[in-house]
């Protein structure tokens, strides 16, 4: 176990190590360089295929800006090998190793996790018809579609009307044949798989649309506890392994922990200072975020307290006791910046996953 420990000590520091040399002996360099103008070895490849922009935007944004973007790269890499280290440490010794299995293999009631997935596939349901009349406007504009990358390698074609209207079709039955009739995996798969074409294609019409995100990695995932609930059926356990379950909280706090992460790494502090949230209000207009921009100790609190609350989410997965608050505080973020910034809705997808979180579906054991 020491000698394990001390490999993986040696590989991952030279890791952080490589990629730090990486940065000024390469990529640092060829940067600067191929915002000169000049052909560098791979780099050019690589930014004519990810960033093919980059001629248009070097026009708007001074060279500043890419080199720190590059630099970006090495730091979120080097912040991946630190997590790594860290879980290699905690593996490593025996109370914590044993605390982390017992936190991932903690057992479930087959029950309330079957009406759970229910529940899922409800709103799957509803969000599948009450979307559709916007889904079938999108559809008409097949002129500005810019397929994502997979969608391009697949070359999946843009959707006629009557296609997307058999494909929420599909969906819904799959939801009510899982919801009324049989949890079965292969079903749950087929509404994973529609559902993933429907996002495809909302994220081919040029913007990121993040109103799904924590949705589609539960949708993801679900097929694997549908399965689970599916194989317990048949040999009558009333209890299973809850490390799908654990997947999907972590999926959902990743979602909030990640998104607070990325605006410090792309903005640093400015973005929860008072004058971005301000610029962010005046930008949307809407009537409450008005009135919150005529009081100065409302913008210049709640941009910090959004910030805090995504970055701090980890803590409703680690302490499920207070899990509560954070469904609170949750809903408090979205319906706030629905009514601040006319961003999300009152029924916010992000808000309807919440009822994973809480401790209320392990296995009574009597």
């Amino acid at each position: 176990m020491q000698s394990n420990l001390i490999k993986n000590r040696i590989i991952l520091l030279s890791a952080m190590v490589l990629s730090i040399g990486c940065w000024f002996m390469w990529l640092k360099p060829g940067v600067i360089a191929l915002l000169a103008g000049h052909k560098v070895f791979l780099l050019t490849y690589i930014a004519e295929t990810l960033y093919p922009r980059l001629t248009t935007e070097l026009q708007r944004l001074p060279a500043a800006f890419f080199i720190d973007k590059a630099g970006q790269v090495i730091l979120r890499l080097n912040m991946f090998i630190a997590a790594c280290w860290a879980a290699s440490e905690l593996q490593a010794r025996p109370k914590s190793s044993e605390a982390i299995r017992q936190w991932w293999h903690k057992p479930v009631s087959v029950k309330k996790l079957t009406i759970a997935v229910k529940v899922f596939y409800g709103l799957l349901l509803f969000f599948s018809v009450y979307f559709l009349p916007d889904i079938a406007i999108r559809s008409l504009y097949s002129a500005f579609r810019d397929p994502v990358p997979l969608w391009k390698a697949l070359h999946i074609p843009a959707p006629s009307l009557n296609a997307v209207f058999f494909r929420q079709a599909l969906i819904c039955i799959g939801c009510l044949y899982l919801i009324f009739f049989r949890m079965k995996a292969w079903v749950a798969i087929g509404c994973t798989l529609l559902f993933l074409l429907w996002q495809g294609e909302l994220y081919s019409l040029g913007k990121m649309d993040h109103t799904f995100a924590t949705f589609t990695y539960l949708a993801m995932l679900m097929p694997v506890l549908v399965y689970q609930i599916e194989t317990a059926a048949k040999t009558g356990k009333l209890g299973l392994s809850g490390w799908v379950l654990q997947l999907i909280r972590i999926a959902v706090v990743c979602g909030y922990f990640f998104s607070g992460l990325e605006k410090l790494l792309i903005s640093g502090p400015s973005w929860a200072s008072a004058d971005t949230f301000l610029s962010y209000i005046h930008l949307h207009e809407a009537p409450i975020g008005a009135w919150v921009a005529g009081k100065p100790v409302l913008y210049t609190v709640l941009p910090v307290f959004a910030l805090i609350f995504q970055l701090s989410f980890p803590v409703g997965l680690l302490k499920p006791k207070w899990a509560f608050y954070y469904i609170v505080a949750g809903i408090g973020f979205h319906w706030g910046t629905y009514l601040l910034l006319n961003a999300g809705g009152w029924l916010s997808p992000w808000i309807t996953v919440y009822y994973f979180l809480p401790d209320f579906y392990k296995l009574n054991q009597k």
